[in-house]
């Protein structure tokens, strides 16, 4: 089950959502009998009933609601692109800002494209994804405290022995 829920991704339950159930999908929702009530849930549909007057009660193991609607994400959202090596996803539901560098994903070609609403500083579309190059970490630089008979060898291949009679011989 989702454990993030994007309240735009929430919509009121209908016949389909029921016949879902019925063909073994597992359907997230929430349910309430009075329209200023809080949702309860998310729990799982498990079937409705038509009770007169158009009216509809929908039903989870153990209780029955007269208000219903069902968590779906759309395809688009569902179906994240992988960034690659290197990149990350640039955040959504808030949008991220946009910023020079960042990349489209193109879903017909499968490929990053560099994304012209970067260079303008405008909004993400919205049923795009995009990505950002991951900035290096500089590691810190490390500091040694050498004493005599020690050797060290640095990245790089450098090898550092301290001597008594000689000091430091740096190979």
């Amino acid at each position: 089950m989702t454990t993030n829920y994007i309240e735009k991704f929430w919509r009121p339950a209908t016949a389909a959502d029921v016949a879902r159930v019925m063909a073994g999908e597992t359907v997230e929702a929430r349910f309430r009998d009075i329209e200023t009530d809080p949702w309860c849930g998310p729990r799982d549909l498990t079937g409705c009933k038509a009770v007169g007057d158009g009216k509809l009660r929908w039903f989870t193991l153990t209780s029955s609601w007269r208000y219903c609607q069902v968590y779906r994400e759309p395809s688009w959202y569902a179906d994240k692109p992988d960034p690659g090596p290197g990149f990350r996803l640039l955040g959504k539901m808030p949008d991220e800002e946009l910023k020079p560098g960042d990349e489209y994903f193109d879903r017909p070609t499968g490929r990053w494209h560099l994304s012209g609403h970067a260079k303008t500083q405008q909004q993400q579309l919205t049923e795009t994804w995009y990505r950002r190059r991951i900035e290096p970490v500089e590691p810190e630089p490390k500091h040694y405290v050498l004493r005599v008979g020690d050797t060290v060898e640095f990245p790089g291949g450098v090898i550092v022995k301290v001597s008594e009679e000689r000091g430091i011989f740096v190979k």
